[in-house]
Protein backbone atom coordinates (compact mmCIF):
# COMPACT_ATOMS: atom_id res chain seq x y z
CA UNK A 1 0.00 0.00 0.00
CA UNK A 2 3.05 2.48 1.00
CA UNK A 3 4.80 1.55 -2.40
CA UNK A 4 1.50 2.46 -4.14
CA UNK A 5 1.29 5.71 -3.02
CA UNK A 6 5.39 6.61 -3.20
CA UNK A 7 4.87 5.04 -6.27
CA UNK A 8 2.04 7.46 -7.06
CA UNK A 9 3.70 10.83 -6.04
CA UNK A 10 6.92 9.48 -8.45
CA UNK A 11 4.70 9.74 -11.04
CA UNK A 12 3.50 13.32 -10.07
CA UNK A 13 7.21 14.48 -10.18
CA UNK A 14 7.85 12.88 -13.29
CA UNK A 15 5.09 14.78 -14.88
CA UNK A 16 6.15 18.23 -13.08
CA UNK A 17 9.83 17.47 -14.19
CA UNK A 18 8.64 16.91 -17.98
CA UNK A 19 6.52 20.15 -18.23
CA UNK A 20 9.70 22.10 -17.24
CA UNK A 21 11.03 24.11 -19.71
CA UNK A 22 14.39 22.78 -19.63
CA UNK A 23 13.08 19.61 -20.37
CA UNK A 24 10.51 21.06 -23.15
CA UNK A 25 13.42 22.76 -24.86
CA UNK A 26 15.98 19.34 -24.46
CA UNK A 27 12.99 17.16 -26.14
CA UNK A 28 12.37 19.60 -29.08
CA UNK A 29 15.75 19.97 -30.23
CA UNK A 30 15.94 16.16 -29.29
CA UNK A 31 13.35 15.33 -32.12
CA UNK A 32 15.20 17.33 -34.85
CA UNK A 33 18.05 15.65 -34.30
CA UNK A 34 16.68 12.55 -34.83
CA UNK A 35 14.71 13.74 -37.97
CA UNK A 36 18.21 14.59 -39.99
CA UNK A 37 19.36 11.41 -40.83
CA UNK A 38 22.90 12.85 -41.54
CA UNK A 39 23.03 13.68 -37.96
CA UNK A 40 21.82 10.47 -36.87
CA UNK A 41 24.45 8.62 -39.18
CA UNK A 42 27.54 10.77 -37.79
CA UNK A 43 26.09 10.40 -34.06
CA UNK A 44 25.54 6.62 -34.10
CA UNK A 45 29.04 6.17 -36.16
CA UNK A 46 30.62 8.49 -33.21
CA UNK A 47 29.74 6.21 -30.45
CA UNK A 48 30.89 3.52 -32.56
CA UNK A 49 34.10 4.31 -32.61
CA UNK A 50 34.62 5.77 -28.78
CA UNK A 51 33.36 2.01 -27.79
CA UNK A 52 35.95 0.95 -30.21
CA UNK A 53 38.61 3.59 -28.40
CA UNK A 54 37.73 2.62 -24.88
CA UNK A 55 37.45 -1.22 -25.35
CA UNK A 56 41.18 -0.75 -27.54
CA UNK A 57 42.13 1.43 -24.14
CA UNK A 58 41.32 -1.64 -21.85
CA UNK A 59 43.10 -4.17 -24.29
CA UNK A 60 45.83 -1.81 -24.57
CA UNK A 61 45.80 -2.01 -28.37
CA UNK A 62 47.38 1.70 -29.35
CA UNK A 63 47.78 1.53 -32.64
CA UNK A 64 44.44 0.75 -33.00
CA UNK A 65 43.17 3.23 -30.57
CA UNK A 66 44.88 6.12 -31.84
CA UNK A 67 43.59 5.28 -35.40
CA UNK A 68 39.98 5.11 -34.09
CA UNK A 69 40.64 8.18 -31.69
CA UNK A 70 41.32 10.57 -34.77
CA UNK A 71 38.58 8.78 -36.00
CA UNK A 72 36.33 9.82 -33.51
CA UNK A 73 38.02 12.74 -33.33
CA UNK A 74 36.68 13.69 -37.40
CA UNK A 75 33.63 12.82 -36.79
CA UNK A 76 33.54 15.19 -33.75
CA UNK A 77 34.57 17.97 -35.92
CA UNK A 78 31.64 16.76 -38.12
CA UNK A 79 29.04 17.19 -35.67
CA UNK A 80 29.97 20.48 -34.68
CA UNK A 81 26.71 22.47 -36.60
CA UNK A 82 24.39 24.99 -34.58
CA UNK A 83 21.76 22.21 -34.05
CA UNK A 84 24.15 19.96 -32.56
CA UNK A 85 25.70 22.71 -30.06
CA UNK A 86 22.26 23.58 -29.13
CA UNK A 87 21.47 19.81 -28.04
CA UNK A 88 24.11 19.69 -26.40
CA UNK A 89 23.21 23.09 -24.51
CA UNK A 90 19.98 21.73 -24.05
CA UNK A 91 20.98 18.40 -22.77
CA UNK A 92 23.31 20.10 -20.48
CA UNK A 93 20.43 22.42 -18.93
CA UNK A 94 18.29 19.29 -18.77
CA UNK A 95 20.68 17.23 -17.07
CA UNK A 96 21.47 19.85 -14.45
CA UNK A 97 17.50 19.87 -13.64
CA UNK A 98 17.60 16.20 -12.25
CA UNK A 99 20.75 16.61 -10.80
CA UNK A 100 19.38 19.58 -8.85
CA UNK A 101 16.07 18.10 -8.01
CA UNK A 102 17.99 14.52 -7.32
CA UNK A 103 20.05 16.85 -4.38
CA UNK A 104 17.56 18.23 -3.25
CA UNK A 105 15.54 14.55 -3.29
CA UNK A 106 18.77 12.92 -0.92
CA UNK A 107 18.76 16.29 1.26
CA UNK A 108 15.29 16.11 2.33
CA UNK A 109 15.17 12.19 3.32
CA UNK A 110 18.06 12.38 4.89
CA UNK A 111 16.70 15.61 6.95
CA UNK A 112 13.93 13.48 7.60
CA UNK A 113 15.73 10.22 8.28
CA UNK A 114 17.93 12.50 10.74
CA UNK A 115 15.19 14.30 12.74
CA UNK A 116 13.31 10.61 12.79
CA UNK A 117 16.14 9.42 14.73
CA UNK A 118 15.95 8.52 18.87
CA UNK A 119 19.20 9.56 20.02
Amino acid sequence: MENTKITKKLDELLSLIEQDIAIQEYKEIEAMIENNPKLQYLTKKSKKYQRISIQDAFSQQEKTSINTGKYTDDLHDELKNPLVIEYNEKLKHADDLIRHITHLLESEIQKKMEGSKIE
